[in-house]
């Protein structure tokens, strides 16, 4: 919302807060919410029907850098904005009836095309994926949904890399379900969460170490979007990946 100033509060209130609803900022707010977070909240001031969400802000990201953790009045905000957008929505993450999902985009203020992943399906463990399957009725469309999110929180935020990916899908072989090559991520998560990741502390995880936790995993990936900005990305062949099934109808 703007101000009366013909500020937005993002701008107004930049030096004091870390993360903003969408209606807070507006298209001339790039150096403070990065390209695409002025992009949504543009649309979302023109009215558009643009999903309810929030920017951590790129001065939160330049200090998560400088200071290797997030820091703890970021951690609050974050955690205040997804218990707002759980109100919003009507749906809460981790709820084994009505499980809320969100995706972790990143930007920045200059774009850099093929250096930022997309997390989808936030949220999804082996409760909500069932919840997924009941409201969609296709089994098929759920777990793929939750295969995506295994895999690129695999890569992205565990640091697992591309080739110990593909040699996991090597092994399982064309004919594997895909609840078994979601078995197979989680358990080479595991495997490389053994030990921290370098680079990644305790202090910044919100709950437990295992990745299998819908109602933590925002955060965790929050944090390690922004460690992982400082280092190159290598993505993975397509051949190996599986594409979601749409859903029909």
């Amino acid at each position: 919302m703007a101000a009366t100033s013909g500020m937005t509060v993002a701008a107004r209130e930049s030096a004091t807060r870390f993360v903003f609803a969408f209606a807070d900022g507006g298209a001339g707010d790039t150096a403070i919410l990065g390209g695409k977070g002025a992009g949504l909240a543009h649309m979302t001031s023109l009215g558009l029907p643009v999903p309810p969400g929030f920017v951590v802000s790129c001065r939160a990201g330049r200090d998560y850098l400088l200071a290797g953790q997030l820091a703890p009045a970021t951690t609050y905000e974050i955690e205040a904005h997804l218990g707002q957008l759980e109100t919003a929505i009507g749906r809460r993450l981790g709820d084994p009836a009505s499980p809320l999902l969100v995706s972790v985009r990143s930007g920045a203020p200059i774009s850099m095309p093929g250096m930022m992943d997309t997390i989808l399906n936030v949220g999804l463990n082996a409760e909500t994926v069932n919840a997924l399957a009941r409201e969609t009725e296709n089994d098929d469309f759920a777990w793929a949904c939750y295969e995506r999110f295994a895999e690129t929180y695999a890569r992205v935020v565990r640091g697992v890399s591309p080739g110990e990916i593909e040699d996991c899908m090597m092994d399982l072989g064309d004919g594997a379900a895909r609840s078994e090559i979601v078995a197979a991520l989680l358990a080479l998560i595991y495997e490389r969460g053994g030990g921290p990741v370098p680079g990644y502390t305790r202090r910044i995880v919100h709950g437990s170490h295992r990745p299998d936790d819908g109602v933590r995993q925002p955060g965790r990936n929050l944090s390690q979007r922004r460690r992982l900005y400082s280092r190159p990305v290598v993505r993975l062949p397509r051949a190996v990946r599986r594409c979601a099934v749409q859903r029909s109808g």
